[in-house]
């Protein structure tokens, strides 16, 4: 009898030990790595541009199979998430953001604050107190709002230098992506580093963040040298001031032996590799920011290398990700930004293809309108420098108020595009903004011809003025300089299908809530 008793506890111990292998919460249990990807302002759209350059591409940059949504889609789980604000329909990055990191819906402006106003824990800080390993790496700033959002709470996103101390209460592990001058009140950075940074000191309080960070055991890098060198896992990286080199100069630059910046992909496995040691597990955030940078500026030309970095950075990590059971990879965006489109136009002749087969079209397929030929997305790659930089080495070139045969000159040798002397005159003209209430910064605003509403920042609008003329060559509209309400993608990816919990239609704050129980939080 005895002996019955003892089989049958054995068997229905195996039967509970088979029933919980079958279980979703066991597997759960199983996730000991979360690696949230965000793109910022990567909505649907975004997406889109970089599929179609892979799909028809002849530069051979890229390639269907290398399109890592492709991957992650065709392996993970695809769902959509709205992003908006308690009390408004569209989002900012901080608000955003801030759903992710705390479960809780915010307003715009916000970080680590709920739409109360009450601060709420992030994943991050929860991740932190269960023992498991935790970094940050933004190609924005590490006090931009994104990063912000998962180790700072305060009311207002500005308030950078206030973000910069308490990230560092907070202490991350790992952060990596510029931001040097909200470290520092004085013009110190010398006493810590031989690399050339080009920043300014925006503390008032006279604190040297950069000292304090060191009595904090992090080790400092300011260069990929620097960065390769350090020994452990808890390290602050500071490569630039207001923002990390952005996609044009990476494809300009990432393969000079003399390059000190390191690339979003870089960073990103970097710490991955640091990290990943940690018994308990880890929790790494990564920002492919400077996607949003070229939406407000209507820039698609920049937008597409922006895209294409974060994918060679998307790849790695999926890499990583297929090859260890125990890690989670998501990928979303805090919003999309631009109301950008690929779309076809009366621009150039209506093409004529020939040569098909079929008995509907022998004389050839005669198309109605341009329906944006592959060679346009090839064209558009031609870009040497951002629209912002352009702009900006405009201003210092120039050698009266509207140099209009400059503007065209630097248009001509950095895109694949042309414009007249009535066109630049039209870029560079101004007047009040209709809609700048007196404000002394919107006198002699650019004169944009358009929806003047939804564009506040006088260098995006100029920009956006130049997009409006090179757009029907690039098959590009836009909407605004600023972000819309669009759902945007959940992409997730695992081993051991724990990705199957993010489906579905969700709201960024339920998004955040998954995340943390995910982990176990």
């Amino acid at each position: 009898m005895q002996k019955t008793l003892k089989k049958n506890f054995y068997r229905l111990s195996i039967l509970l030990f088979s029933l919980l292998l079958c279980n979703p919460l066991f597997a759960k249990a199983k996730t000991k790595n979360l690696i949230l990807i965000i793109g910022d302002g990567m909505g649907p759209q975004q997406i889109s541009l970089l599929y179609s350059f892979a799909e028809f591409t002849k530069t051979g940059v890229l390639s269907p199979d290398q399109f890592a949504f492709g991957k992650i889609a065709d392996n993970g789980t695809v769902a959509y998430s709205a992003t908006n604000p308690e009390l408004y329909a569209v989002t900012d990055s901080a608000c955003s953001a801030t759903h992710l990191a705390t479960g809780y819906k915010s307003l715009p402006g916000a970080i680590g604050v709920d739409s109360q106003g009450y601060s709420r824990p992030t994943i991050l800080e929860k991740a932190k107190k269960a023992g498991k390993a935790t970094g940050l790496v933004s190609d924005t700033r590490i006090t931009h709002a994104t990063p912000a959002s998962f180790a700072a709470h305060v009311g207002s996103r500005d308030e950078e230098t206030e973000i910069a101390e308490q990230m560092l209460k907070t202490e991350p592990d790992l952060m990596l992506s510029a931001g040097v001058g909200d470290f520092l009140s004085e013009d110190k950075l010398k006493e810590y580093t031989s690399q050339n940074i080009d920043y300014k000191a925006r503390r008032t309080d006279g604190k040297d963040l950069l000292k304090q960070a060191k009595k904090q055991n992090y080790e400092l890098a300011f260069n990929i040298q620097e960065l390769k060198a350090t020994k452990g896992k808890k390290v602050l990286g500071l490569f630039a001031d207001k923002g990390m080199p952005d996609g044009t100069w990476y494809k300009e630059n990432k393969n000079k032996k003399d390059r000190t910046m390191p690339t979003l992909k870089e960073m990103a496995m970097l710490a991955i590799e640091k990290l990943e040691g940690e018994e308990n597990g880890y929790f790494l955030m990564i920002e492919a920011g400077q996607i949003d940078w070229a939406g407000h500026r209507n820039d698609a030309g920049t937008m597409l290398h922006q895209m294409i970095e974060a994918n060679e950075m998307l790849n790695a990590v999926y890499d990583h990700v297929s090859k260890n059971e125990d890690t989670l990879m998501v990928v979303t965006a805090d919003h999309e930004t631009g109301a950008f489109g690929l779309a076809y136009n009366m621009s150039r002749p209506h093409q004529v293809v020939k040569g098909l087969k079929g008995p509907f079209w022998k004389s050839g397929f005669h198309a109605k309108q341009d329906y944006l030929r592959y060679d346009a997305l090839d064209d558009m790659y031609q870009q040497k420098m951002s629209l912002y930089d352009l702009l900006e080495k405009y201003k210092k070139e120039k050698t009266s108020k509207k140099d209009k045969k400059l503007l065209r000159k630097l248009i001509a040798e950095n895109t694949a595009y042309n414009i007249t002397k009535d066109q630049a005159k039209y870029i560079l003209d101004n007047k009040d903004h209709p809609y700048g209430q007196g404000k002394k910064k919107y006198k002699k605003f650019p004169k944009l011809q358009g929806p003047s509403a939804f564009y506040s920042s006088s260098t995006n609008t100029r920009i956006a003025m130049l997009s409006q003329i090179i757009g029907p060559k690039q098959g590009v509209t836009w909407g605004t300089g600023g972000h819309t309400a669009t759902p945007v993608g959940v992409f997730s990816f695992s081993k051991n299908d724990s990705h199957k919990d993010f489906g579905g239609f969700l709201h960024h704050s339920e998004l955040g809530m998954r995340l943390q129980k995910v982990l176990g939080l």
